[in-house]
């Protein structure tokens, strides 16, 4: 029984790969972006493991196609196939990373590495080497968060030492910090002091803008409310029912508060 599901599965891996293999050969109204979206998806559920199968989604996951543009769902399913494959899809992955040229597609796929990277002394070696020898206008920002997702602790010393660069501007501390929380590092911000306290690390002074205020997280219902009350067409009713929107305000650690108790 085990060996016919496993012959099964075999088979079906084949039939799920030579389908979105062939989809450049088929009318386009039989094999649309929905339909290829759900073919990638099986692959990656399936954990297909084949460098055939692998380099289908490669080429969707960088958006290299040369009869139709990728849908952006497709494009994502396609990175997400390759996590869930996993070391399987590394070496691909990486080639890529290391030898395109094509940026954007570049730092999407260092993200799915950052992720089936992990445990990888090369992979690790590679984005550190990159972040350290790339300079700020050379855009050495892309490396911080795939270097944090490889959950390497020897990474904290690099992306806070980077936070205390003179060359560092406001968009580069808030990827830097956003790439600490990646890596659950706990810190503190005195926005009269225009400095960030890093645990086991120390205090980094003069790196913060004055007025500086970090983005705030907030669930997707709060974001959908926030949304309605700044519609015009939602703002006369939904805003006097709501007492309207203030600005949030923060405190000198920069935790938000709430304008009007002063809560967090």
């Amino acid at each position: 029984e085990i060996a016919d599901l496993g012959e099964r599965y075999g088979q079906l891996c084949a039939m799920v790969t030579h389908m979105l293999a062939g989809r450049d050969q088929m009318p386009k109204e039989m094999m649309d972006s929905d339909v290829v979206y759900q073919l990638v998806r099986t692959l990656g559920l399936l954990r297909v493991k084949g460098d055939f199968a692998l380099s289908q989604l490669l080429q969707l996951a960088s958006g290299d196609e040369l009869e139709w543009n990728v849908e952006a769902d497709v494009i994502e399913a396609a990175l997400d196939a390759l996590e869930m494959i996993g070391a399987p899809a590394l070496n691909p992955c990486f080639d890529f990373v290391r030898y395109s040229t094509r940026d954007e597609a570049r730092d999407d796929l260092m993200e799915v590495l950052g992720v089936i990277g992990r445990g990888a002394p090369e992979v690790f070696d590679y984005l550190v080497t990159q972040f350290l020898q790339t300079s700020w206008e050379n855009d050495k920002l892309r490396y911080a968060y795939p270097l944090a997702l490889l959950q390497d602790e020897r990474a904290i010393p690099l992306l806070a030492d980077a936070l205390g660069d003179p060359a560092a501007e406001e968009d580069d501390w808030r990827e830097l910090l956003y790439a600490l929380e990646e890596l659950n590092v706990p810190y503190t911000i005195d926005q009269r002091k225009r400095s960030v306290t890093i645990p086991d690390y120390g205090t980094i002074q003069n790196v913060l803008p004055k007025g500086w205020q970090p983005y705030v997280s907030a669930d997707d219902d709060a974001l959908e409310m926030a949304d309605g009350l700044t519609d015009v067409d939602a703002q006369s009713d939904e805003a006097d029912e709501w007492g309207g929107m203030q600005p949030i305000t923060y405190d000198a650690q920069g935790v938000p508060r709430c304008p009007d108790c002063g809560s967090r």
